[in-house]
């Protein structure tokens, strides 16, 4: 949503009691405020429920946010792994994998994506010449449960 003058410059987490609520400032007055979590097979549209209870959230952190606009409404899935944590899987050659962000993603995208960064200078500078080369790599790394190779006995489920 689109919400001049509120002025929050980082990410609020309500405690609710369906599901925890965040709202995250993003450029030019825009805030996205999420996440509804409700596991099953469910692809419908967004519930009048979930709206309002998002949107009543917002307003009772911030009284200008009933004055904010609504740009979009989403819902479906969410990119996760079994475990429901963030990987930077390796293959060995040519690819990395980057998943399972899941709802945390607005929030930890930047801290993933400077791991997947630093993995790929790290492969394409040929630091894992063998599996106890990426080992050691990893486990020097910032986030080593994040990190992991095709053929890694740590790989996500």
């Amino acid at each position: 949503m689109r919400a001049p003058g509120i002025g929050l410059t980082r990410p609020v987490r309500l405690l609710h009691p369906r599901y925890p609520l965040y709202i995250a400032p993003k450029q030019d007055d825009l805030y996205v405020i999420g996440a509804t979590e409700v596991e099953g097979e469910d692809m419908s549209p967004v519930s009048v429920r979930s709206a309002l209870e998002l949107l009543s959230a917002a307003f009772s952190v911030h009284p200008a946010f009933g004055e904010a606009r609504i740009l979009e409404l989403n819902a479906q899935c969410r990119p996760t792994l079994p475990d429901h944590r963030p990987a930077v899987i390796w293959d060995g050659a040519t690819t990395l994998a980057v998943n399972g962000l899941y709802r945390h993603g607005f929030m930890i995208a930047p801290e993933v994506a400077h791991a997947a960064v630093a993995f790929a200078q790290a492969a394409l500078g040929g630091a894992f010449a063998d599996a106890d080369a990426f080992t050691a790599w990893r486990d020097a790394a910032r986030w080593p449960a994040l990190l992991h190779h095709r053929d890694d006995a740590r790989q996500p489920a």
